[in-house]
């Protein structure tokens, strides 16, 4: 079973530090899409839901091909 390691992968850069909170884009970079974010907490959202689809992904992979040790 080939499996796919690799991992999403992220550039972040910030911009600015207002209401005690980073301002800045993240990017992407398997697609290499740019998005703005106005809070800590909009950039680690966007992340996890880039990571969740990522895994959801790799699990339905594995359980498509059954196993393959040959054994029945």
């Amino acid at each position: 079973m080939k499996k796919n390691s690799k991992k999403p992968a992220f550039l972040i850069q910030m911009l600015d530090y207002q209401n005690m909170t980073w301002q800045g884009t993240v990017t992407f970079l398997d697609t290499n899409q740019k998005v703005p974010f106005r809070s800590l907490l909009e950039l680690l959202r966007l992340m996890d839901s880039v990571i969740s689809e990522d895994e959801r992904e790799n699990d339905s992979e594995e359980g498509d091909g059954g196993d393959s040790d040959g054994s029945a």
